[in-house]
């Protein structure tokens, strides 16, 4: 196996797995915000965007899932678990008051 593939699998122990809750695209990546600790990250699907995978889920979207750290971005592993519950409003704010405060303080993890 080429150095390169064993590094990738070796960074991999660095994944996070939790909950999350997918707020909103931006250029094909979603936006996740961790219900556990209120990290963003900005993530990309294995093959496919987060808006294709989604394109008829209303959001926000809670979800189980797990990221990976992959070159210089993260990834998903492709494999969700969505919960069926609708966010209040209030709730719904709030995630996006998140979102938007880890914007203006470039505090958006896009590396693990």
């Amino acid at each position: 196996m080429p150095q390169e593939h064993r590094d990738i699998l070796c960074s991999w122990k660095r994944c996070v797995r939790g909950t999350f809750v997918l707020d909103r695209y931006r250029r094909g990546a979603g936006i996740l915000v961790s219900a556990e600790d209120k990290k963003v990250y900005k993530v990309l699907g294995i093959t496919s965007s987060f808006p294709e995978m989604f394109q008829h889920t209303h959001l926000p979207l809670i979800m189980d899932a797990a990221i990976l750290p992959f070159r210089n971005v993260i990834i998903t592993d492709g494999l969700f678990q969505t919960q069926s519950a609708v966010l209040s409003d209030r709730i719904a704010q709030e995630i996006a008051d998140i979102y938007l405060e880890a914007k203006a303080n470039n505090t958006i993890i896009e590396k693990l």
